[in-house]
């Protein structure tokens, strides 16, 4: 049983997690469905390097190039599209804003 103090209220939980990455996601999940109260403690950003500057945003660059990518390269008799491009810091600016934002039950 672990005691933490927020400002002036003091709580009790069976389980503290440091972080608040994928791993600490299932840990929280798990403890939880077996009826421990859970704690997660964060000293950054909320969802951890993953979430905040790894997979999913270079998931969302990666998704972009090959949007670009499928519309300039196809095989469609009679649909000619004009080849636009991007300067790297517009797909990067669209994944700026899921890092800022605060996440839905934080």
């Amino acid at each position: 049983m672990a005691t933490t103090m927020v400002g002036a209220k003091q709580s009790s939980y069976d389980l503290v997690i440091l972080g608040s990455g994928s791993a600490a996601f299932a840990a929280a999940i798990t403890a939880s469905d077996l009826g421990a109260s859970v704690a997660l403690m964060e000293a950054d950003m909320v969802g951890g390097t993953c979430v905040n500057v790894g997979c999913v945003p270079s998931k969302t660059l990666l998704w972009a190039a090959e949007v670009l990518h499928t519309a300039t390269h196809h095989h469609i008799a009679g649909l000619d599209l004009v080849e636009r491009s991007s300067s790297p810091p517009v797909p990067r600016r669209r994944c700026r804003p899921s890092r800022a934002s605060p996440r839905p039950g934080t």
